[in-house]
């Protein structure tokens, strides 16, 4: 049985929002990482953290998964401790604009558009990297199509990450598939 069939909120995820008064703020910051990177991941706890996300954000599900699958999971050796922030504090960001997300569900862009990974070469196989690992530091999204996703430095020119097509790359995972 997969996790999506059979979850629920639990009232201890509806109690923790409404105690730590997320309702109707910002709630990507206070879920952000806090384990060490080799403690166990929980199954409770990443079900928690998805459902706060979902329901205390009003995220769709399958985002909320995947943010609260980065957030529970140890740094993959691969990537290194500061590109691992980076990608944490990216992902938080693109799902704490209510605009942001709301573009790339209506343009289409799919979990696996910015999350993706190569498994043996996350940080190195361009063709499998989704938007996450694409970003560099500081960056922000300008612009989302259904093609392409504008991304500026501070006093930069927009790069264009241009969206791949469905199956770019045979041994594409998600980020949090790697082992």
């Amino acid at each position: 049985m997969t996790l999506e069939a059979w979850y629920m909120p639990s009232a201890m995820a509806k109690a923790a929002i409404a105690a730590n008064g997320l309702l109707n703020h910002s709630i990507i910051s206070h879920i952000s990482p806090s384990r060490s990177d080799t403690s166990p991941i929980c199954s409770h706890d990443y079900a928690e953290r998805a459902a706060i996300i979902e329901y205390g954000a009003g995220i769709p599900r399958q985002w909320a998964e995947a943010f609260a699958h980065v957030c529970l999971m140890p740094r993959p050796e691969p990537i290194r401790k500061a590109d691992w922030q980076r990608m944490i504090d990216h992902a938080g960001a693109m799902l704490d604009s209510p605009e942001t997300l709301k573009a790339f569900v209506a343009h289409g862009w799919s979990v696996a558009d910015v999350f993706a990974v190569h498994p043996a070469a996350p940080m190195y196989r361009q063709d499998c990297k989704g938007l996450l690992l694409l970003m560099r530091e500081a960056e922000t999204i300008t612009s989302i199509t259904a093609h392409a996703i504008g991304l500026q430095r501070a006093g930069s020119q927009t790069t264009l990450y241009y969206r791949k097509p469905i199956a770019p790359c045979a041994e594409r995972i998600m980020l949090w598939q790697i082992r």
